[in-house]
């Protein structure tokens, strides 16, 4: 299975050009994804950060972003790229 995924692994120009030219539902998932993806690392310090946090996880709707990116996947189940970007990014916390 790792095997796989290293195969998968695109190059930060492969990344860049996939996401310039992935559908605009595909890139907008994106932007929610790494955003949800940057804010859960995030340490809340105090009360103030931590109401920020909670925002921005609410702005981004980070509680269906999965559900999301799992209707996408069943959308493009036929373009091999978009997939492969949908996958790829999961891990993102910022857009290359």
């Amino acid at each position: 299975m790792l095997t796989a995924l290293l195969l998968l692994a695109m190059t930060p120009a492969q990344a860049r050009h996939a996401v310039k030219v992935a559908p605009p539902p595909v890139r907008a998932l994106l932007v929610r994804q790494t955003g949800c993806n940057h804010f859960a690392g995030e340490e809340a310090y105090d009360a103030e950060r931590a109401a920020y946090i909670d925002a921005q996880v609410r702005k981004l709707r980070c509680r269906t972003v999965e559900e999301d990116a799992r209707a996408l996947r069943k959308r493009y189940a036929g373009n091999a790229s978009v997939r492969r970007l949908l996958v790829e990014a999961q891990g993102w916390d910022t857009l290359p």
